[in-house]
């Protein structure tokens, strides 16, 4: 087991060929329960390029460290995951995660409200200013005269100052956490991905479905607009562009 938590088993074939993983999730040391997620790779090229593989089960995908202990991201059958504790005694969703201190979509909301507010703040005070003027409201008597450019200064720094910087590196922080935490990690469970290659056997296409690999890929996305699927370009280098 690794200090993840997981321990991950491979088979091949003769050819040297992955045939299959197996990656087993040991939820309680105490008391070992385990979960297996595996995938198996289905179709080989005559040129031992990987053309499909398929995600068979979809249950944990991800392990975090927390409290002494590592809580588990866990899909939810909906495209989105929660947070289950090593004895599921505990399951925070979005915003609970979001309070413990966990990777949550709030962070990358809130991450964002808050840069958003930056102009908003800045400007502030001409916006006040054009209100009055615009509404033909009578401001308030200033008892200190500063430019608009100084009034709108000292809004921003006292916004940066309310917020401080490390709120903005948490929040950043959380939001690359949240980011890299991604049921596509281990796919979907019965989710077939085929891939397709040039004649240099650079990986060109993966659709993420089951169709044909004899067909040309480009045609296939084109026919069919629900597809997902990653292109890659290259240049005459053969390198990736």
């Amino acid at each position: 087991m690794t200090d993840d938590g997981y321990t991950a088993k491979y088979a091949y074939d003769l050819a040297g060929n992955r045939l299959g993983r197996q990656v087993q999730v040991v939820r309680n040391s105490a008391n070992p329960t385990s979960e297996i997620l595996s995938t198996a790779y289905l179709e080989y090229d005559s040129g031992n390029r990987l053309r499909k593989e398929q995600s068979l089960e979809q249950a944990i995908f991800a392990a975090i460290p927390w409290d002494n202990d590592r809580i588990f991201a866990c899909a939810d059958g909906s495209g989105g995951f929660t947070y289950q504790s090593s004895d599921n005694a505990i399951c925070l969703g979005q915003f609970k995660a979001f309070w413990a201190g966990l990777p949550s979509v709030w962070n990358r909301w809130l991450l964002a409200i808050v840069m958003i507010l930056v102009p908003v703040v800045f400007l502030w005070p001409a916006m006040t200013q054009w209100l009055y003027k615009t509404c033909r409201l009578v401001p308030p008597v200033e008892r200190v005269s500063l430019s608009l450019y100084h009034r709108s200064l000292c809004v921003l720094l006292a916004y940066i100052f309310l917020i401080g910087p490390e709120t903005f590196q948490y929040l950043a922080y959380a939001d690359v956490q949240y980011h890299q935490l991604s049921t596509q990690a281990w796919g979907h469970a019965g989710q077939v991905i085929t891939y397709f290659y040039d004649a240099n056997g650079s990986q060109t296409y993966k659709i993420y479905a089951d169709v044909s690999t004899s067909g040309d890929p480009a045609a296939i996305v084109a026919a069919n607009t629900s597809l997902k699927y990653d292109k890659s370009e290259y240049n005459l280098q053969n390198r990736l562009s």
